[in-house]
């Protein structure tokens, strides 16, 4: 992937449907004309800012700006005519507004003064100036919060302001702002840590790319660790631990692979039958809309009811399968790196814990011999054990499925054809319209058999 268009993508990933809409209905705003209300760059940076939590200094600027549009107003006007009744967000328009209202009865209160490039703001304390380049930014910023929180919470916070409009506060209203974006996007962005990860991994392999594209790959991520979990800073990176490192990566890599999703679905195809004008079939989508998702792994639903009562598995099974329903496909592609991280990442966190707990040095000693961990062969040969023990409770489970079902169809036992007892399990769990086989049947036979060698 190209290093630039991934950084991109790791912005837009982080976005929650609900903040993605936000910043695309200020972007498709329009003028009564059908112009768009805000230049394409202005919607950018106010993204950027917004995604990169890099707020407080706008929304600063903004406070400054409500209170120099409340002192120009004319009667029975408030902030939102300049900041929010202009067609078209430019700084020319901004300009021509403001000398437009200050020739009808000039300002207001005292302290303020419409320089050539911006409003100059007169405090007891200082100066501040606001340009008219920043205005149509500070204006979609506005807009953007008044739709995040309702107009009725940002007016009381300005309107408190401009009850006694001192730099400080302005500052104040600011702060209480902020404050309410912090809020709202803890709900709807990443955390500023992961984030923060996200970045240091994006950077480490920019710096490696060749020709600008990024790779990710079982090298990758072990060098990864290796260069950061040693040396100065290692403790603070958040790297020190192998397992974290192939969590971060993880969600790194689902992250680009969201933000693809999003970026092919904003550009979709239109419905119909003309193949030579690009239109695709709506038969040709049902293919598509069956296909999964972004992996989850099934192991929380098999600890809530009904699965739980049932036990499939046994909690020790359920612990060795754990990290690889955890990766999902992607152990297909990072299979050292799952092997890494069970054999090395176990014993590096039993150690870590013990030396956090102050164990002795004997029992340090002891845990680094490790004995009773299996190497890269003991864990493939556990996964396949495992593999065995799921695929015998499937059959189990699948001899309580047909005779359920015999039992409703007076005798006979139903089966879908296949490929082996796992199919048939699939299929009859799905509830589908399924043939008849006699009782005899081999599959019943062998499922029957898985049954009666389930000790719990």
């Amino acid at each position: 992937m190209d290093s630039r268009r991934a950084a991109q993508d790791l912005l837009e990933a982080g976005k929650s449907g609900e903040l993605s809409a936000a910043l695309a209905a200020i972007a498709e705003a329009t003028a009564p004309g059908g112009e768009p209300r805000y230049a394409p760059r202005v919607c950018r940076e106010l993204a950027r800012i917004i995604v990169c939590r890099n707020y407080a200094k706008s929304v600063l600027q903004l406070s400054h700006l409500v209170n120099a549009a409340d002192a120009c107003a004319r009667r029975n006007e408030s902030y939102e005519r300049l900041l929010l009744g202009l067609p078209q967000a430019t700084p020319r328009h901004f300009r021509d507004h403001l000398s437009v209202m200050l020739a009808g009865g000039g300002w207001r209160r005292p302290g303020f003064s419409l320089a050539p490039t911006g409003i100059a703001i007169a405090y007891d304390d200082g100066e501040f100036v606001v340009s008219f380049t920043r205005m149509p930014l500070l204006a979609s910023l506005l807009e953007f919060i008044v739709g995040m929180d309702g107009y009725a919470a940002v007016d009381d916070i300005f309107a408190a302001m401009l009850a006694d409009p001192s730099n400080r506060a302005v500052g104040d209203a600011a702060n209480a702002i902020s404050r309410r974006i912090y809020a709202y996007l803890s709900d709807n962005l990443p955390s500023v840590q992961n984030m923060a990860k996200f970045n240091r991994i994006h950077e480490y392999l920019a710096a490696r790319a060749e020709d600008g594209e990024i790779e990710i790959g079982d090298a990758e991520i072990v060098e990864f660790w290796l260069d950061h979990a040693v040396g100065e800073g290692g403790e603070e990176s958040g790297f020190r631990v192998y397992r974290t490192v192939l969590d971060t990566f993880m969600a790194f890599i689902r992250a680009l692979e969201l933000a693809d999703d999003r970026q092919r679905a904003s550009h979709a195809a239109p419905i119909g039958g003309d193949a030579e004008a690009g239109e695709i079939d709506p038969e040709s989508l049902c293919g598509l809309l069956e296909q999964e998702g972004q992996w989850q792994s099934p192991l929380p639903l098999m600890d809530e009811d009904p699965a739980v009562r049932i036990k499939f598995l046994t909690g020790r099974e359920k612990d060795g399968l754990r990290l690889l329903l955890e990766m999902g496909p992607l152990a297909r592609s990072l299979p050292l790196s799952l092997l890494r991280a069970e054999c090395f990442g176990t014993a590096q966190a039993r150690l870590t814990q013990a030396m956090r707990r102050n164990a002795s040095a004997a029992e340090v000693q002891a845990m680094a011999e490790l004995d009773d961990l299996p190497d890269y062969r003991g864990q493939r040969e556990g996964y396949g054990k495992l593999r065995q023990r799921v695929d015998k409770m499937m059959l189990a489970s699948l001899h309580v499925l047909l005779r359920e079902r015999a039992l409703a169809e007076g005798g006979n036992v139903t089966a879908l054809p296949g490929r082996g007892p796992v199919d048939q399990f699939q299929a009859i769990a799905e509830g589908g319209e399924l043939p008849l086989l006699p009782p005899d049947d081999e599959i019943h036979a062998e499922a029957a058999r898985a049954f009666r060698g389930v000790a719990r």
